[in-house]
């Protein structure tokens, strides 16, 4: 320990001799781990960090599967999920839920709200018990005895009932039914993520005879002592049992997986993205530092020598040094925390919805402790091979001189152009990664330029079940809505759709034509459900035939647009128009449906991992929806389409309400939120790496010039140019930049193929972005060098000679 306290006082004090060093290599540090804090704490609170559940370590996600369609996160039916509640050993209980918008009339006008359908148990396996009222009990999963009760969170209690215990028995309108107020959550849970309001799941038990597709979403609690695997091992063989005894079961499975895991797995792959693009970030600050230590140890050589011939071992030095590397690197952890908590307090900034209840991003124990390894493992990788350089045995010529000169041995040269190498290729896989992001991004963004904006606002209406129960209800109101926003003044026209172009859900249905033989292999396309208008009113293009009329109603011939992939892959060499399909699923009372005309592709679930062949368009009077999103053009800006649609919604129906409304502008640039935000984010991660880079190089440079002063002056006194000097500095630059740009592609050819999920539409070989980064790094590389090469040439030959 007393050795420690020796080496730590020299440490401070060798560094406070040299501020304007120490300062550089603190900041470098920083910037490195900065940015690895604040990407940790964003990838540790979205998937590490434990929810805020008793013992959510047990908590488990039952999944149904389907391996010939791709998929496997799939919804359970009702009557499976009471087989697995009933049947299985392995849980102390099991819960069921879905999740929908909540249209809520309380003291004011009706306004959405996330709520959730949940079954009993569900607050018993999650741990929770209501901190007012009671729960809601297994008789009231009944459809039709499940429409009285209302559990409301802890937000809504304090924000709208003043918190008062009274609120119990007071009713609200919540999707057209009236409701009693049973009970208020715990706060702070908003179970599943953001709800506010839940009601009883109920089913209707004279309806529940399929069992191949369902709606639940079903998670269990463990029984101490059990694990995932073996949970999910007794889960599999009770589907198994019971896909024998139900056709429609056939080719399905099950998947048990953590809760939490299974959340995370949409983030997942974007985590490891931008952990790898922080983890470059820091290595090239490494680099950096490393070669700075290098340049500092070649000044000290007499130092170092006039310790080791005074009976200090090699050991003794290097673990001196260590310890001055380790020093700054804390240094430099110190100010990263600083910049990491800034950071978390940035990007969060950047996404536009309510943040999960159960996630937190702060500096926790966790976050601290990694922190402190971070800086301690930056310190010793950083120091130790300047540390072994500097302390080697060959130091009789460094007493001798103590020149500036001393130790400037081809070793110690080739150390520092290894580590500029590396900084360099680090820096071209990174910045190839945020091109690829980036170009990811603009394809998007390219895509939605082709829709219709201006003086264009989109809203989302609900039609609850209660009110409106069937199709035929349902295709009057929003026929009735139509006419009635048609004739507002000021406005254009009116359409309304299932979705908007590059929308975040993407309904995806499975497709058969008269030549599929199986269900089971016919591929999925995007489900568009549109009113008459619709592809005018946004602005997607027809190629070929018609639109959809008035005349295409449930009276009418069945028909269908699809898009111009999705007719080349359905119905190759031949016309689309006229061919017939239908969906997978429908009886075969169900008549085939028609194609009358071919659009143009469009993006359509940007965040959607479907995999689907284009389009299918199917008119809204021949198969209606509860939610449909209504686009109205008017003359000038938003505000004229805005209030007569909410005009028209309330005069036809004041418990319904128009949510999402925003204009078609800022609908397309909410949709692109994730994609923005990561690709920002590798983008600034990239760029810092490039100035850390380009910065080393020229400090490198810087030195090497310094070194070679003499060398130099010799040069230009037996008649060198000034143009043969510059070539010479520039071009050794030019061959380290080359040679790490070589690397660096290599190693993006290698990594960016584990990129394929988060760049969709772009190559992971994407030429472009390949040619417009190695330009890049070229043109800094050169940069970096020219003002050191430009110094040499001012180099005075006598000054120069007389100085050696």
């Amino acid at each position: 320990m007393d050795t420690l306290i020796q080496d730590l006082r020299y440490a401070i004090r060798s560094l406070r001799r040299t501020p304007g060093f120490t300062a550089i290599v603190v900041i470098v540090m920083a910037l490195g781990i900065g940015v690895n804090v604040t990407m940790f704490t964003m990838v540790y609170g979205m998937m590490f960090r434990p929810w805020p559940l008793p013992q959510p370590h047990r908590l488990v996600d039952i999944k149904q599967t389907d391996p010939l369609h791709g998929w496997d996160n799939g919804e359970i039916s009702w009557l499976n999920y009471m087989e697995i509640r009933d049947r299985a050993k392995s849980f102390s209980s099991v819960a069921a839920y879905w999740d929908h918008q909540a249209i809520v009339t309380l003291d004011r006008d009706p306004e959405r709200f996330s709520g959730a359908s949940i079954t009993a148990s569900t607050l018993p396996t999650l741990g929770l018990n209501p901190i007012l009222g009671r729960n809601f009990t297994r008789d009231e999963e009944v459809w039709g005895r499940n429409w009285s009760q209302v559990l409301i969170s802890e937000r809504i209690w304090r924000t709208r009932f003043g918190g008062r215990s009274d609120a119990l028995g007071k009713t609200l309108r919540l999707n057209g039914r009236t409701r009693e107020i049973v009970g208020v959550m715990p706060a702070g849970n908003q179970f599943p993520e953001v709800a506010d309001f839940w009601i009883p799941a109920g089913f209707d038990a004279s309806e529940q005879t399929g069992r191949g597709e369902g709606a639940l979403n079903v998670f269990a609690r463990l029984k101490p002592g059990v694990s995932v695997k073996q949970a999910g091992v007794e889960v599999a063989t009770i589907w198994s049992g019971l896909a024998k005894q139900h056709a429609d079961m056939k080719d399905t499975g099950s998947r048990t997986v953590s809760m939490q895991a299974n959340w995370a797995r949409g983030v997942r792959a974007m985590m490891i993205i931008l952990l790898v693009a922080v983890a470059c970030v820091l290595l090239v600050a490494c680099a950096n530092v490393a070669n700075l230590l290098l340049a500092r140890a070649a000044t000290r050589r007499r130092e170092i020598g006039l310790r080791i011939a005074l009976g200090a071992t090699r050991g003794r030095v290097v673990r001196q040094l260590l310890t001055e590397s380790v020093l700054l690197s804390l240094l430099g952890g110190g100010l990263g925390i600083a910049l990491g908590w800034w950071g978390n307090t940035i990007w969060p900034l950047g996404i536009p919805l309510e943040k999960p209840w159960f996630l937190v991003f702060d500096m926790s124990g966790p976050v601290l402790l990694y922190t402190a390894a971070l800086a301690v493992l930056a310190g010793v990788v950083f120091g130790l091979a300047p540390a072994l350089h500097a302390s080697d045995d060959n130091l009789t010529e460094a007493l001798r001189e103590g020149g500036v000169q001393a130790g400037t041995s081809r070793a110690g040269a080739r150390l520092r152009s290894t580590l500029i190498v590396a900084e360099i290729a680090f820096s071209i896989v990174l910045l190839i990664g945020a091109g690829l992001m980036i170009r990811t991004f603009l394809r998007y963004d390219q895509a939605g330029k082709s829709v219709r904006t201006d003086g264009i606002v989109a809203g989302r209406i609900l039609l609850p079940i209660a009110l409106y129960p069937d199709e035929p209800s349902r295709m009057r109101f929003f026929s009735e809505l139509q006419r009635r926003v048609g004739a507002e003044p000021g406005v254009v026209r009116v359409s309304a759709l299932n979705n908007l172009p590059l929308g975040r859900d993407n309904w995806a249905r499975t497709v058969r034509t008269l030549d599929t033989k199986d269900d089971k292999t016919a591929p999925n396309a995007s489900f568009w459900l549109a009113m008459p208008g619709a592809l005018e009113t946004v602005g997607i293009r027809l190629l070929k035939g018609r639109e959809f009329t008035l005349a295409d109603d449930s009276t009418s011939q069945r028909v269908a647009l699809v898009s111009e992939e999705a007719a080349k892959r359905l119905f190759p060499g031949r016309d689309p128009i006229g061919q017939r399909l239908r969906f997978a699923g429908e009886p075969d009372s169900v008549p085939w449906r028609t194609i009358v005309g071919v659009t143009a592709d469009i993006e359509q679930g940007v965040e959607s991992d479907d995999k689907v062949i284009g389009s299918v368009w199917v008119p809204e009077m021949q198969e209606a929806m509860q939610t449909m999103w209504f686009v109205v053009e008017a003359k000038g800006d938003g505000a004229i389409g805005s209030s007569a649609l909410r005009r028209s919604v309330r005069a036809m129906n004041p418990d319904i309400a128009v949510y999402d409304l925003r204009t078609m502008k800022e609908q397309l640039r909410f949709a692109l939120w994730v994609r923005r935000l990561f690709a920002s984010m590798i983008g600034v991660f990239g760029v810092l790496a490039l100035i850390i880079a380009a910065v080393g190089l020229y400090g490198v440079m810087a030195y090497n010039v310094a070194q070679r002063t003499r060398e130099i002056g010799i040069r230009m006194a037996l008649g060198a140019e000034a143009s043969s000097v510059l070539r010479l500095v520039i071009g050794q630059a030019f061959r380290l930049t080359m040679i790490g740009i070589a690397i660096g592609l290599a190693l993006a050819f290698a990594v960016t193929r584990f990129m394929t999920a988060a760049i969709q539409g772009v190559s992971p070989t994407d030429p472009p972005t390949f040619t417009i980064v190695t330009l890049m790094l070229a043109f800094s590389g050169l940069l970096a060098a020219w003002v050191p090469a430009w110094r040499a040439t001012r180099v005075s030959p006598m000054l120069a000679l007389r100085g050696d």
